[in-house]
């Protein structure tokens, strides 16, 4: 049997998750990496992009904007870009921002394709057999299911992936004084704005276009501070 009652009792973790519990995500983590030993290939494939949604902190720019490579371990990511960026909101205090990474994963890299599962008959009878035996370790698979499209991977973060960025849009006065656009023609363009549902002053995405930019600008600013350091130290 493919599906016994260990290999969904550590899905069954892994979906519940580790409440930011470092140690809890490394026992998870390699309890489903055991388990998906078992798993047959068909389970483990994917041939369209995955999206994963990471609120960045200041320390982790190094890696993922300059080295273009940090490796986190296995962590999920989706097929579908909204749900996505709706995860756990657009910003967070603390952070610099929330960052949308885009990946067509190597088969190398792919741990486990929850919808596939669920497609799967034997799946579908394994889960309700172990609900009814032990319904509390079956909750979090028939809570989830595969409504967040849920694809686990073992891939590192690269700033060249990443596809939107996270931010506050600027005040519609500030934006007007940027074009020049006189005061006499601002409550006009304001209601025009709100009547096409342009965010003024709300949290929002930056454009695909534009990520790049802002990454290159990123990256400058970080060389200027390590050369500007290293040219105090050799005075």
């Amino acid at each position: 049997m493919i599906f016994t009652d260990d290999v969904l009792t550590s899905i069954g973790k892994w979906q519940r998750g580790w409440r930011e519990q470092p140690d809890l995500k490394s026992q998870i983590s390699a309890e489903l990496l055991e388990a998906c030993q078992s798993i047959p290939p068909e389970f483990k494939t994917v041939d369209i992009p995955c999206y994963r949604k990471r609120f960045l902190i200041g320390d982790e720019l190094l890696d993922i904007v300059i080295r273009d490579e940090k490796n986190e371990g296995i962590a999920s990511w989706t097929t579908d870009r909204r749900f996505a960026e709706r995860f756990k909101d657009i910003i967070r205090p603390g952070t610099v921002s929330g960052a949308i990474f885009r990946h067509v994963p190597d088969p190398s890299e792919i741990i486990l394709n929850i919808p596939s599962l669920w497609k799967n008959r034997d799946f579908c009878l394994a889960v309700d057999e172990l609900n009814n035996k032990f319904p509390e370790q079956a909750r979090p698979l028939l809570h989830f299911k595969d409504i967040q499209s849920e694809i686990i991977l073992n891939t590192p973060l690269r700033g060249s992936a990443i596809i939107a960025l996270s931010g506050v849009s600027s005040h519609f006065d500030v934006i007007c004084d940027k074009f020049n656009i006189p005061a006499c023609d601002r409550d006009h363009l304001f209601k025009i704005a709100i009547e096409n549902g342009i965010p003024i002053q709300e949290p929002t995405y930056i454009s695909e276009e534009g990520v790049q930019r802002v990454l290159e600008n990123a990256v400058k600013r970080i060389k200027k501070i390590i050369d500007d350091e290293q040219n105090k130290n050799c005075l």
